[in-house]
């Protein structure tokens, strides 16, 4: 949904429908797959940033993986 503000200033609120059923067999494509490997992977990390150092473990895979500026923050 889409609206303006009496200044003129746009705003959109999500319309969220209900989620998907599973879908049984359904298969991820390989680089999601792998990041979720990863993700769900037991490490012992101290680390600032985890989610880096997956970009880095999976880029040592051969992945090249780009991080958005939400994801920088």
């Amino acid at each position: 949904m889409l609206s303006r503000s009496p200044e003129g200033w746009a705003s959109a609120a999500p319309d969220w429908g209900p989620a998907p059923a599973p879908q049984p067999g359904g298969e991820l494509v390989p680089p999601i797959q792998t990041a979720v490997n990863y993700a769900f992977t037991p490490i012992e990390l101290e680390h600032p940033d985890p989610f880096g150092v997956t970009v880095v473990l999976m880029e040592k895979d051969g992945y090249s993986v780009r991080l958005t500026e939400a994801f920088a923050r």
